[in-house]
């Protein structure tokens, strides 16, 4: 094909491609990533949801999770319902971790409260207050936060990030891990999509589909294979990437290989490598302690692979013995049938949320909101005033 010809060829896909998209070419940002408004966040032992631009939580406030129980006594909802945080109005999006929340406001705001906003573990032991009620961060012009143990991170409108707390990475010259209570610049080369933490590390997403993760002692690092994704997922034992094709990667113990002799063998993947059988996934999620992977595709079909503890699987499986909260391995990607019609989900390994189509709240496994300790292996409805 002549030179000219190619040249008019490739000018005539790129007018199709902007016309098709609106006038603008197709891409992730900040504001389209699925976790930038969630509506849905779980703690180690408390859940939360936004509703009308309010934060509802339930389950248990030992460490100020909830901010509205006294006396660090546990609270379940079958005795008194979802609570409202006082204080935290005019809420996109929420994010949780062990007994951390943060909300982005629609002003570009974020307020945090739980257990050491200022992202210190052992706040008890260095002396810091642990139920710290909403406390507003410093970031302006926020889109996405990501509440973390160490550290917690925020993205703002314009793709750059600010990360403040314990192990935040920006700068000591020994490079042991730095405490700032002030959120801090990441530097980046290009503007961020998704930040995802963790216990320990953080991930983030940049707008060219690259991963670049970070622990205490390193600087973001790209991890290879990683490549045209579109939102990521961090957890304790693998980090999971779900691509613009539908398909997910993962790095890290997220494969289960059954061999003879022995109940399951959970292979530590080095590289980057495809969860096989999992298609069309529009969301994914992991949890922070267990092995536990979900996707949720298009047409609202959950798919579950690694551990399921506690019942959070939603299907019915009571434990496989009496000294673990183990009730079954999923060695390949599953469909949960329970769960179909879901827009969001959470799981922090021993409860699993979803936010359905028809807007109610549902979960399974310890922290289900009805009032009892003992775990459910099927869904229990989130009853909000």
């Amino acid at each position: 094909m002549p030179l000219a010809l190619r040249a008019l060829r490739r000018l005539f896909l790129l007018a199709a491609t902007l016309a098709g998209c609106g006038g603008k070419l197709a891409a992730p940002s900040v504001e389209t990533s699925s976790v930038a408004r969630a509506q849905l966040a779980l703690g180690d032992s408390f859940g939360c949801a936004v509703r009308a631009g309010e934060v509802w939580c339930w389950g248990s406030d030992r460490q100020g999770g909830r901010g509205d129980c006294q006396d660090g006594a546990p609270c379940f909802p079958g005795s008194q319902p979802p609570r409202r945080v006082p204080g935290v109005t005019n809420v996109v999006g929420i994010s949780a971790i062990g007994s951390q929340a943060c909300a982005v406001h629609g002003d570009g705001g974020i307020t945090c409260w739980g257990q050491a906003v200022d992202g210190m573990s052992d706040c008890i032991a260095l002396g810091f207050t642990c139920a710290i009620p909403p406390t507003p961060i410093a970031v302006g012009g926020a889109a996405q936060v990501a509440a973390g143990g160490r550290p917690s991170c925020a993205i703002r409108h314009d793709g750059s990030v600010a990360c403040w707390g314990e192990g935040n990475l920006l700068g000591s010259e020994d490079g042991a891990p730095t405490t700032s209570l002030t959120p801090q610049p990441l530097a980046l080369a290009l503007p961020a999509v998704q930040v995802s933490t963790s216990i320990g590390g953080a991930c983030v997403l940049t707008l060219d589909g690259a991963v670049s993760c970070w622990g205490y002692h390193s600087a973001p690092v790209r991890v290879s294979g990683f490549d045209d994704a579109v939102e990521i997922t961090t957890g304790g034992s693998a980090t999971c990437a779900r691509r613009r094709d539908g398909s997910v990667w993962c790095k890290g113990y997220a494969s289960y290989d059954a061999f003879p002799g022995a109940a399951y063998d959970p292979g530590f993947q080095p590289s980057v490598s495809p969860i096989p059988g999992l298609h069309h996934a529009v969301a994914i999620r992991t949890s922070t302690y267990v092995r536990s992977f979900f996707a949720v595709r298009r047409d609202g079909s959950v798919m579950h692979w690694g551990e399921c503890r506690s019942g959070s699987c939603a299907d019915g499986a009571t434990s496989l013995d009496a000294l673990t909260t183990l009730t079954s391995i999923d060695h390949l990607p599953r469909v949960l049938p329970a769960l179909a019609g879901t827009r969001e989900l959470v799981t922090n390994g021993t409860t699993t949320c979803v936010l359905g189509f028809d807007d109610r709240v549902r979960c399974a496994g310890e922290e289900v909101g009805d009032g009892r300790y003992d775990p459910h292996a099927s869904l229990v409805e989130v009853a909000f005033e």
